[in-house]
């Protein structure tokens, strides 16, 4: 690692957001305010809450234990100088709901794209009244972008004011290779401020995050426990623990991080372990989000859901736009009805612990 004198990369601390798909939404506002002045005191720069889907998931049929406004208020009142803010992607967020959540006080927005949708994002963008706060934008699925691609949005966000952009390994199925080349090819497309956000399907999120580090990225997306969507996130304590032995200059007291993330958010984790479903997402690139339909069009045709992920990988090679629902056909699927989804608690478990 080339950087072991330089500062290290700053650490976006986005526990309350991207953990909150592992407690199926239920973090209180309460809560939230607990975790977010113990992450201040931590010294984490920015800090990331609210619905794990982002602004206006909970209008649209997405429960959670908050709506949008109590998250920021709780947080607003926690987090002294440090930035906090939310996740907003345009069309489950709209541009009122957006700027609700500015006038609370929140410095940065994170805005999601995804890779077919970049000019309609950009168009969302342009329409909200940012004042000061910053904007940054997640490539959602960089897998499907080539590096080349990756670069030239990268300087279209800098031409259009924003002031980060994120490589993002939605599905955690990135290898080395894969998300080197995308990084180096960002960095050296412009002098922008980059970050990471990695998902840990096929354990690589930390690994990955210590390699675009050293290609020279400046902010690592992480999470007290690994707490995240699907397998989980970079871990906050581990990635501190890295940089510590590898001499890299940071701030932060990384026995206090560890009996954070033991006393705070451990508790909150329902269940060890991880869907072989979850693996399988890395290796075939499936958003983990499309999890519950996988299993429901696996036993409604009678498929097993591991061979539907498999085979609708493979048939989306020539035919992209193959649904899951075709894919068990062409497997030999038989439709069928049923009255409850049996097989879900088997491959998903069920959260024995909310919030408190």
């Amino acid at each position: 690692m080339s950087r072991a004198l330089e500062p290290a990369p700053q650490i976006f601390e986005c526990t309350l957001r991207d953990g909150s798909y592992a407690v199926d939404f239920a973090f209180t506002a309460e809560y939230t305010a607990t975790v977010v002045k113990a992450l201040a005191e931590l010294g984490f720069p920015y800090i990331e809450v609210g619905h794990g889907v982002g602004i206006g998931a909970h209008t649209r049929g997405i429960e959670a234990a908050a709506t949008d406004l109590e998250y920021a208020r709780a947080t607003a009142a926690n987090a002294g100088d440090q930035l906090w803010g939310m996740f907003a992607i345009p069309g489950m967020a709209d541009v009122d709901e957006v700027e609700a959540v500015l006038a609370e006080g929140a410095g940065f927005m994170r805005v999601g794209l995804d890779p077919d949708r970049f000019d309609e994002g950009l168009r969302f963008i342009e329409k909200v009244n940012w004042g000061s706060t910053k904007v940054f934008v997640n490539f959602m699925k960089s897998h499907a972008l080539n590096p080349d691609e990756m670069a030239a949005r990268v300087r279209m966000l800098e031409d259009a004011g924003v002031d980060g952009a994120y490589l993002v390994d939605s599905s955690g199925g990135m290898l080395p290779s894969e998300i080197r080349d995308r990084a180096d090819a960002m960095r050296s497309a412009s002098d922008f401020l980059l970050g990471f956000h990695g998902h840990d399907n096929l354990g690589l999120a930390t690994a990955h995050a210590l390699s675009v580090a050293d290609c020279g990225f400046d902010i690592i997306d992480a999470t007290l426990q690994g707490l995240g969507r699907s397998a989980g996130n970079t871990s906050s304590e581990r990635f501190i623990g890295l940089m510590t032995r590898l001499g890299w200059q940071h701030d932060y007291d990384l026995i206090s991080v560890l009996k954070a993330g033991q006393e705070l958010v451990r508790p909150e984790i329902p269940q060890a372990g991880y869907s072989g479903l979850d693996t399988l997402s890395g290796v075939y690139f499936f958003h983990t989000s499309f999890l519950p339909q996988l299993v429901e069009v696996g036993e409604r045709f009678g498929v097993d859901p591991h061979l539907l992920m498999q085979g609708h990988y493979e048939m989306r090679q020539d035919s992209p736009d193959i649904t899951l629902d075709q894919a068990a056909q062409a497997l030999g699927g038989h439709e069928r009805e049923i009255s409850e989804l049996h097989t879900a608690e088997r491959y998903f478990g069920v959260p024995e612990t909310g919030s408190p």
